[in-house]
């Protein structure tokens, strides 16, 4: 049941933040119990030129780093199915001979696979550094060291790694680290068996009923982003690299990863980006870490009690399995996308909420954050009929 007031008062901060152009258009959806109780869209999906298009809920969004939340969800299914024990590093399960075989040329890779596992890269304890642009890396790496290497990793993968940690000194705190997921998602490839993509979709889109939960969705559905990797670029260049398959400036990312290294490196379907969603499926599967009855009593053992309580519960470093716990989310956890995307859920009031924009599809990106803690806290301030 849509309640009014909420609806009414979460519009209006979006109209107000899209008159300011932090965004070219935004959906929101807040569930209470898995229904919906709050739904709005407003602005462009699309505005190139003369060409704009206008935003729906039906929109699908490059959710970018959101798909960390369904890298998560799948490591932890195939843990409760006994297919993969999140506490043991990579070396001692039968499911990482991949990642050995492909190590044998470089003994500290090894080693990490000796001390590493799953729990330290869901809560970014691992010590691998944040970000490293591998597609600039390959194209600058010889032919022999190309060579296949193991049967799902890609084969130039060890390599680049080895010469990341060459000049990347291992942190002892918390940090936030594309490269421990881009690891889990290929850890979950080789638990399942098949590619990430078949992967998700048949450990969680088919059972969860996410019906638009994608790597490769349909262009005209979906949100554009940047114009072109002008934020990767310099990114790029300040890690002294540089690349020579940039994306055009001049025309809007539309149905591709705008992640580089998700486009670039793993044609698009990688643990740490380049899923597609809409807003409905984004706050179901957030209603998985719900208490229990939120999904029905057909799922309640999807995910095992424990595994919910860990990757619910801070670990003391403002990380649980896979999700944030920072004063963005004020009653509960969460995650957030680069492309100005974020899943707030908020347990004791059974809320999930699917906060939705593309940021980066205007003249000038900017933070969004003064955005995201309004809807937050509207949402929290609510009293909901």
């Amino acid at each position: 049941m849509i309640d009014e007031s909420l609806q009414r008062r979460l519009t209006e901060i979006c109209g107000y933040f899209l008159e300011k152009e932090y965004f070219a258009g935004a959906v929101l959806r807040i569930e209470r119990e898995a229904e919906p109780i709050a739904e709005c869209a407003v602005g462009c999906s699309l505005c190139d030129g003369e060409k704009k298009e206008p935003m729906s809920a039906e929109t699908v969004f490059d959710i970018a780093s959101l798909t960390k939340l369904f890298t998560t969800s799948a490591i932890l299914r195939f843990a409760t199915l006994g297919l993969i024990d999140i506490d043991k590093p990579f070396s001692s399960q039968t499911w990482a001979q991949p990642f050995l075989i492909a190590a044998q040329a470089h003994p500290e890779i090894l080693a990490l696979y000796d001390r590493l596992t799953p729990a330290a890269l869901l809560t970014h304890s691992s010590g691998l550094p944040a970000w490293h642009p591998f597609y600039a890396a390959r194209e600058h790496l010889s032919p022999e060291k190309t060579d296949a290497l193991g049967n799902v990793i890609p084969s130039d993968f060890t390599h680049i790694l080895h010469q990341v940690l060459r000049t990347s000194l291992p942190q002892k705190k918390t940090v936030y680290s594309d490269i421990n997921f881009m690891l889990l998602g290929l850890a979950a490839a080789c638990v399942g068996g098949g590619r990430l993509d078949d992967v998700i979709s048949s450990y969680l889109a088919h059972p969860l009923h996410l019906h638009t939960v994608t790597y490769s969705p349909t262009i005209i559905e979906t949100a554009a982003t940047e114009f072109g990797n002008r934020i990767e670029m310099q990114m790029t260049a300040d890690h002294g690299l540089s690349f020579s398959r940039w994306r055009p400036l001049d025309r809007p990312i539309r149905g591709e990863a705008n992640d580089g290294n998700a486009f670039y490196y793993f044609s698009g379907i990688s643990g740490h980006a380049g899923l597609f969603s809409t807003a409905r499926d984004l706050c179901r599967l957030g209603n998985l870490y719900l208490p229990e009855h939120a999904m029905g009593e057909e799922l309640r053992d999807f995910i095992a009690q424990p595994l919910l309580r860990r990757a619910t519960s801070d670990s003391g470093e403002g990380r649980g399995l896979g999700f944030e716990f920072s004063q963005r989310y004020p009653r509960g956890f969460g995650h957030t996308g680069f492309t100005g995307t974020m899943v707030y859920l908020s347990p004791g009031r059974m809320l999930s909420a699917a906060i939705l924009t593309n940021r980066l599809h205007v003249p000038v990106p900017r933070d969004i954050e003064a955005f995201r803690r309004a809807v937050a806290e509207t949402i929290d301030s609510s009293e909901l009929t």
